[in-house]
């Protein structure tokens, strides 16, 4: 069974996730509502059952069969996008465990290639019909519902502590090298090896303070209806995307990648 209780509704979702965020593992699926009005939901859960990391064989077997071991019961409550399932990040490598792939560095040090916690209980927040619901799994356990009570119920207004970079931008792709990759790349497509390709680049920084904080100012910047925080004890994922990868409804799946379709200004 699943219980649901309405909580009040604000278009600002970030004060729930920082009242639920020491419960651990926290997750905010974030629509960047009000900033974009491109997206309707926003997810925020925390403490999972279980968690899912890329020492597992196959990590996607592994969450398939902790969702059916966790949870008694399939029923959802068929107005909201989420009531308890799986919720975390699959990085390039995890592909791994699918297909033989060259060597190659690891996409995110010290992180994880994978992380997925199986989480009972969520807040949704509908910026369409004004909405705000509880939904709590009977797995969740008397202890952690008390715990989640008492942090969505109390009225402290609670602030990220600040956030501040202690190092210049250190760019592991240099432009040279980057743009001799992207005259490689030009001359794939044009023989007709690959037909679109994601060249990035990363670069890195030392900070203190809070990686949240830095979430919410990017946030304002870029309003990504797509957007992400996680945290865990490898640290803090920030995800800001305008791009939908697949969506899966009643059996239909929906991808609609924007690379490439508007242009980049005047001149392209």
């Amino acid at each position: 069974m699943i219980s649901r209780q309405s909580l009040p509704y604000s278009e600002h979702s970030a004060q729930w996730f920082l009242r639920v965020r020491d419960l651990g593992h926290a997750v905010w699926l974030d629509s960047a509502w009000p900033l974009s009005r491109q997206g309707r939901y926003d997810i925020i859960s925390a403490a999972p059952l279980q968690m899912i990391d890329a020492t597992n064989n196959n990590v996607f077997s592994t969450t398939q069969q902790l969702i059916a071991n966790c949870f008694s019961t399939a029923d959802d409550i068929n107005d909201l996008p989420f009531t308890g399932g799986a919720i975390g990040l699959f990085g390039y490598e995890i592909g791994r465990q699918l297909e033989q792939m060259p060597p190659c560095e690891k996409s995110l040090p010290n992180f994880p290639d994978a992380l997925i916690g199986i989480y009972s209980w969520a807040i949704v927040v509908d910026h369409l019909r004004q909405l705000t619901t509880l939904v709590m799994r009977d797995e969740t356990s008397p202890q952690l519902r008390a715990k989640i009570l008492a942090c969505v119920n109390s009225d402290t207004n609670i602030t990220p502590n600040s956030f501040a970079l202690t190092s210049a931008w250190l760019d592991e792709f240099p432009a040279d090298k980057y743009s001799t990759a992207f005259s490689r790349l030009q001359n794939y497509i044009q023989a007709g090896d690959c037909y679109q390709v994601n060249l990035a680049r990363r670069f890195n920084a030392t900070y203190r303070g809070d990686a949240f904080a830095a979430y919410l100012r990017l946030r304002e910047i870029t309003a990504a209806p797509f957007s992400a925080f996680m945290e865990s004890e490898e640290g803090a994922l920030l995800s800001l995307s305008p791009e939908r990868f697949i969506s899966a409804i009643d059996g239909q799946l929906l991808t609609q990648p924007i690379k490439g379709t508007a242009p980049r200004n005047n001149d392209v």
